[in-house]
């Protein structure tokens, strides 16, 4: 039971679990955890908060805009 999965299987699990969420299809989280192969804590922590590892609003690389979004 490893402590980190690769994003390939996060991203199946969420979705999967997004497909059969949104398409009212009756299953059992544990069913879904096992398929994937991934232990039922770390599952939890995958769907409710590894939706989105990107903050694209405070983004800080590259170079700064000449001219600012209020000058505009």
């Amino acid at each position: 039971m490893p402590a980190y999965y690769p994003t390939l299987v996060k991203a199946r699990l969420l979705g999967a679990y997004s497909f059969l969420e949104d398409h009212y299809i009756p299953y059992f989280k544990s069913e879904l955890f096992t398929h994937f192969g991934v232990c039922k804590n770390r599952s939890w922590v995958i769907l409710y908060n590894g939706f989105d590892r990107r903050h694209l609003a405070i983004e800080t690389r590259g170079r700064k805009p000449i001219i600012i979004l209020a000058d505009l």
